[in-house]
C-alpha cells in the first residue's frame, strides 16, 4: 500500500484491513468474516457519494467550458479520467461477479428474495482455493501462463494509476498548464497501488500472492471493492486539480446596460407564466434605478424581493416581444435605459420517458422516448448523466453501467439561434432480476400428475412476465436432473444444453405417485451474464 497524506479515515480503513488480514490467518471466528462485509460495503457506499459528487463537478466544468473555450482541454482531461476510471472498475466489477458466481453468490435477504451487489455477505466468504486458483494457478488451459490473472490485475492497478497522473501532466502543445506539486500532491495521496516494497519482495513473488494466497474469499473482494474505491478516489482528487481557479473573469466596468433574466426559460408552453427579472448591469458606477416602465408587450412589471420582474401569461403560440425604459437618477439628471425581450410559445411540452416507466436497468438497450413539439427533430439534442443515450431509427437508446440515477436533459435550438433546456428527467437505475428455473412450464414447488410428466421436453429460465421489460432472453446452457423416488436410489443426470436426453425422459417416466424430480445446476446465459440459477423441486400427485 502506498504512504502520502490521508485523511485520518482513510488510515483507520487501512489499519483495519491489515488488522483483519493478520487475524484471519490464525483463523479468526466468522464475526471476523462479517467485519470484512461491513468494510465491503463502507468501500461501495464511497464509491456511490463520489458518483455523486463527481457527477456534480462535471455538470458545473460542462457550463464553464461554455462560457471559457480556453478550459476545452482541462475539461477534456476531466472526461478521460471518467472513461479510464469507468473501465477499471467495470474490469474490477467482472472479476468480483465471476468469484461470487464461482463460489455460490451471495446469501439472501432476511425476507428470502436473492440478494444484489453488495447487500449481503458471500456464501463462500471463507473459501481460500477458488479465487487462489483463479489469480495464480489457473492457465486458460495452457493457451496463457500460469497466473496470469494476478498478473493482469497487477498492471491494469498500476497502468490506471499512471494513466490518471499522468493527466496532470502539463502539455503546452494542448494549452494545459498544472503546477507540478498539484500532480505531486495526488500522486503522494494515491492509494491505488499494486507493488511490493523491498522487504516483501523478498518474501513473495508477486504482489498478488501476497495479497491473494491464504486469504480467504471475504478478504478478496474487500480488496478488491477497495481498488475500485481507490481509483474513484483518485479520479476525484484529478478532476479537482483540473478545475482548480477557474473562476470567469469580469470585463472591465464602463457604463450601465439594463438586461432581462428568464426565470423560466424563453420558451413556454401555451397557457404557462413566462416570467423574467429585469436588472441594470453595472458598466460605470452610477446612481440607484427608480422608475422600471414597460412600454410594450402583454403582462406587467412589478417589485418584488428588490427585484423588478416582469410576468406575462399568454394564450396564443408563437414569439411576443416586450419592451419598456428603466429610468435612473444622477446628479446630472435622469438617464434612461431602453430594455426590450421576448420568448416564444408553444403548445404541449418536451416529453422524456423509458418505454416502461421511470426506470432503466444495467446492462442493455433501455428504449427512450423523446419529442418537443414544435422544434424540428434536427435541432433537439439530448445528453445523459449516469450512462449514454445515441440515437437510433428516429428513437434513443440508453444504456447504464452501474445502479443508481441517471439524468437525461433535452435541449432544443430555438429560430432565433439560442439553445435552451427544455426538458430534464431523473430514472432510477436498477438490475434486471435474476431469472427462474421453469421445466417446459413447471416451477418449483408445483405438485403434477405422471401424465403431466410426458409433455416436458426442456429447461428455460425466464424473469416473468410480469417483469417491465419485454423480450429478455436466457439460454440454460446446462443442468442436472434428479429423480427422487420413495423406493429405490436416486438417479442424476447431467446435461450440456437445454433439452432433455432420451434417458431424462426415460427417468421421468419411472416416477410415480409421491415421487419427486429436482433441476439443480443451472446455468444460464443472458442480458447480465452467465448465471447460476436456483434449483426447482417438483412432486408427483
Amino acid at each position: 500500500m502506498s504512504t502520502g497524506k490521508l485523511s485520518p479515515r482513510q488510515k483507520m480503513i487501512n489499519m483495519m484491513y491489515l488488522v483483519l488480514t493478520a487475524m484471519l490467518a490464525l483463523n479468526v471466528s466468522k464475526e471476523i468474516l462479517k467485519s470484512f462485509h461491513l468494510m465491503e460495503v463502507s468501500f461501495n457506499q464511497a464509491q456511490e457519494n463520489l458518483d455523486v459528487r463527481i457527477g456534480g463537478q462535471m455538470d458545473a466544468f460542462s457550463k464553464q467550458v461554455k462560457n471559457d473555450v480556453t478550459l476545452a482541454p482541462y475539461y477534456k482531461r476531466a472526461q478521460e479520467a471518467q472513461r479510464i476510471t469507468s473501465g477499471f472498475i467495470r474490469y474490477i466489477e467482472d472479476i468480483k461477479s465471476e468469484l461470487t458466481t464461482m463460489t455460490g453468490g451471495r446469501q439472501d435477504l432476511e425476507d428470502g428474495t436473492p440478494a444484489q451487489a453488495y447487500e449481503t455477505e458471500l456464501v463462500g466468504n471463507d473459501n481460500l482455493e477458488v479465487h487462489a486458483n483463479y489469480f495464480l494457478v489457473d492457465n486458460a488451459k495452457g493457451t496463457k501462463a500460469k497466473g496470469w490473472r494476478g498478473l493482469e490485475l497487477e498492471k491494469r492497478v498500476n497502468n490506471t494509476r499512471n494513466e490518471l497522473l499522468n493527466l496532470l501532466k502539463t502539455n503546452i502543445k494542448e494549452n494545459v498548464k498544472i503546477a507540478p506539486d498539484k500532480l505531486e500532491s495526488v500522486r503522494n495521496s494515491c492509494q491505488l497501488e499494486a507493488e511490493l516494497d523491498e522487504q516483501d519482495q523478498r518474501r513473495f513473488n508477486t504482489w498478488s500472492e501476497k495479497y491473494v494466497e491464504n486469504s480467504p474469499l471475504a478478504a478478496v473482494v474487500t480488496l478488491l471493492s477497495k481498488m475500485q474505491t481507490d481509483a474513484k478516489s483518485t479520479e476525484a482528487a484529478v478532476i479537482d486539480v483540473l478545475m482548480q481557479g477557474i473562476v470567469p473573469e469580469l470585463p472591465p466596468v464602463t457604463g450601465l446596460v439594463p438586461l432581462i433574466k428568464p426565470l423560466n426559460g424563453s420558451v413556454i408552453m401555451n397557457g404557462a407564466a413566462y416570467e423574467a427579472e429585469i436588472i441594470l448591469a453595472a458598466q460605470t458606477r452610477g446612481s440607484e434605478s427608480d422608475v422600471y416602465q414597460l412600454n410594450d408587450g402583454q403582462g406587467k412589471i412589478e417589485k418584488r424581493d428588490g427585484k423588478w420582474i416582469y410576468t406575462s401569461t399568454v394564450n396564443q403560440s408563437g414569439a411576443h416581444n416586450f419592451n419598456g425604459v428603466v429610468t435612473v437618477k444622477s446628479p446630472s439628471g435622469d438617464k434612461n435605459y431602453p430594455f426590450d425581450g421576448g420568448f416564444q410559445v408553444f403548445s404541449g411540452g418536451a416529453t422524456v420517458s423509458a418505454t416502461k416507466m421511470n426506470v432503466l436497468y444495467v446492462g442493455i438497450d433501455n428504449d427512450i422516448s423523446v419529442g418537443v413539439p414544435g422544434v424540428n427533430p434536427s435541432d433537439v439534442q439530448v445528453s445523459m448523466t449516469g450512462g449514454t443515450i445515441r440515437k437510433q431509427n428516429g428513437r434513443y437508446i440508453a444504456r447504464c453501467p452501474q445502479r443508481g440515477d441517471a439524468v437525461i436533459t433535452v435541449s432544443a435550438r430555438l429560430s432565433d439561434g439560442t439553445t435552451r433546456t427544455v426538458a430534464q428527467e431523473t430514472y432510477r437505475v436498477k438490475k434486471i432480476r435474476t431469472p427462474y428455473v421453469l421445466l417446459s412450464g413447471l416451477k418449483n414447488g408445483d405438485r403434477v400428475p405422471k401424465q403431466r410428466l410426458r409433455t416436458v421436453t426442456s429447461v428455460t429460465a425466464t424473469v416473468g412476465p410480469d417483469f417491465p421489460i419485454e423480450g429478455l432472453r436466457y439460454q440454460v446452457t446446462r443442468f442436472q436432473l434428479i429423480t427422487m423416488p420413495k423406493k429405490g436410489d436416486p438417479v442424476t443426470l447431467n446435461i450440456s444444453g437445454h433439452r432433455l436426453t432420451n434417458g431424462m425422459q426415460g427417468a421421468l417416466r419411472e416416477l410415480d405417485r409421491g415421487d419427486r424430480l429436482m433441476i439443480t445446476g443451472v446455468r444460464a446465459s443472458g442480458p447480465n451474464g452467465n448465471l447460476q440459477l436456483e434449483p426447482i423441486m417438483i412432486e408427483i400427485i
